[in-house]
């Protein structure tokens, strides 16, 4: 599934978010939130989410059964991690 996040519209804090993202996107359904542009089903078993982030940065971060429990405790360290992991190999 691919889901389009635009954070540039939630006025939402950083742990309000990291809650929220797990709450709406990591459960058993999809339940969009303001800053939800899209959501594409696919064939697919992980999760892409492209983030238009407040910075103005585009994020692309994948959850996948590897890093579904780092996602759920910090969308955002996962992100930086999984960033961090591409970086590096």
């Amino acid at each position: 599934m691919k889901i389009y996040l635009d954070r540039s519209v939630c006025k939402c804090w950083e742990a309000a978010c990291e809650q929220d993202f797990t709450d709406k996107y990591l459960g058993k359904e999809i339940k969009p939130t303001a800053c939800t542009v899209a959501v594409v089903e696919d064939e697919k078993e992980e999760l892409v989410f492209f983030i238009k982030d407040r910075d103005g940065t585009d994020k692309e971060f994948t959850v996948n059964d590897d890093n579904f429990v780092d996602a759920v405790e910090s969308w955002m360290l996962a992100y930086a991690k999984q960033v961090e992991e591409k970086e590096s190999a």
